[in-house]
């Protein structure tokens, strides 16, 4: 008997299965740029992932080529001032920089989630007193902020890394408090309320459900303006790590080499906008396909 339930569900399970499927293909066909996009972002990720294998040397060795190398069919991208070759480091440097903004992004989207939340849900004096503190943060100019933050308590990466993820919150959390502020007036969640439902269920169980496509464009989104940012810092010279950065190595190609050997700014250059891009364009994608008034819109 038992045999026979297991094989009905499972039977049943198979057309949930295949609407999946369909579904996913069908936003992919309507959406061919967000689609592109979104392998794009697959390959920059699995590059970074396997970066030991798919690079030639190690991300601070040198390739023993000849210094300031033109791209070739032996240095694809060619090589630095010091014989490094520089497809091997632009490789490595796609794990600082996406895994910057990926913490950054998903850290930062929890938090405007939770403050769009709680400031959305109880309204009130909770909600003036958190929209007082988001006005605050979103009245100081964000790259001013870094610099300062940067100067007083040093470049190391995990100090510019905490500043872009407070930036973050304030963003997001206006989105989803808007969002807050309709659901909470929707027919089930006052259903939810009237059998005797607690707050924080109703938050987690129900609201918390509906803002989560919004959620996930936003921190798509976020992925690409935090890796911005944090380029731009590099660029700057106020962020330090041991591993290569695009934003370092855009700074070293652009300054003082670019006309004896153009590539070495391009091609980091060219990575950060590729990938910038992607996630712009993927996350305006996944915004029509999640949000419900703009299904079917081309």
């Amino acid at each position: 008997m038992a045999s026979i339930d297991a094989a009905l569900t499972a039977t049943s399970a198979l057309p949930r299965r295949r609407s999946r499927v369909s579904a996913v293909l069908s936003a992919a066909r309507k959406k061919p740029l967000g689609t592109a996009c979104l392998v794009v972002i697959v390959i920059y990720w699995a590059l970074a992932i396997l970066a030991p294998i798919v690079s030639r040397t190690g991300y601070n060795e040198p390739l023993y080529g000849p210094p300031f190398h033109g791209p070739s069919l032996h240095y694809w991208f060619g090589t630095d001032d010091s014989g490094r070759d520089v497809y091997s480091r632009v490789v490595w440097a796609a794990r600082t920089d996406l895994l910057v903004s990926l913490i950054t992004a998903v850290v930062g989207g929890s938090g405007s989630v939770l403050v769009g939340l709680v400031s959305g849900y109880f309204g009130g004096l909770v909600d003036m007193l958190v929209q007082r503190v988001v006005d605050a943060i979103q009245a100081l100019p964000g790259l001013i902020l870094l610099l300062v933050v940067v100067a007083i308590f040093g470049t190391n990466i995990a100090i510019a890394m905490s500043v872009i993820t407070i930036l973050t919150i304030p963003i997001g959390a206006r989105i989803i408090r808007s969002d807050v502020l309709q659901l909470r007036q929707m027919q089930y969640v006052e259903a939810a309320r009237s059998v005797g439902a607690s707050d924080w269920r109703i938050m987690t169980r129900h609201v918390f459900r509906g803002v989560m496509p919004t959620a996930i464009v936003l921190m798509t989104i976020a992925l690409g303006a935090n890796l911005l940012v944090e380029a731009s810092l590099a660029f700057l010279g106020m962020v330090s790590s041991q591993y290569p950065d695009w934003g370092l190595m855009l700074n070293s190609g652009a300054l003082g080499t670019m006309e004896q050997a153009p590539w070495l700014a391009v091609v980091p250059g060219l990575a950060i906008t590729i990938i910038v891009f992607a996630y712009s364009m993927f996350g305006d994608a996944l915004r029509d396909i999640l949000d419900p008034k703009l299904r079917g819109v081309t």
